[in-house]
């Protein structure tokens, strides 16, 4: 089988999905925080993730695909909550940090981190 990556972006939340072996997937939704929390970093339990859950059921993450098809099939899941932090140099001596090494998630995100069965 061909390795699967799939990203889809929607104002405010985004998608990855990534096949495993063993006929998995395993994905992950980011949702777009109300605001910064700084070192009050909130904690999720199950009823949050079923609310966030929810929200995204219907979203396409293919043409034929819903959050929502995935998401029944999940063998576990977790909501936490992503730190985010931005430097003001990304460089030290002769160490520089480029490319995909310096990439930062949406502002204060959380998301839905699960493993799936196709």
């Amino acid at each position: 089988a061909t390795a699967l990556q799939i990203n889809a972006f929607f104002d405010g939340w985004n998608y990855m999905i990534l096949s495993a072996p063993g006929d998995r997937l395993y994905w992950f939704l980011f949702d777009k925080m109300e605001k910064a929390y700084g070192k009050d970093i909130p904690r999720f339990n199950k009823d949050d993730e079923a609310q966030l859950a929810k929200k995204h059921l219907r979203d396409l993450v293919t043409e034929t695909t819903t959050f929502g098809d995935i998401y029944e099939n999940r063998l576990c899941s977790t909501l936490v909550s992503i730190e985010e932090h931005v430097f003001a140099q990304w460089y030290f001596g002769r160490i520089i940090i480029i490319g995909d090494a310096a990439h930062k998630v949406l502002k204060q995100s959380k998301g839905i981190c699960l493993s799936s069965r196709n």
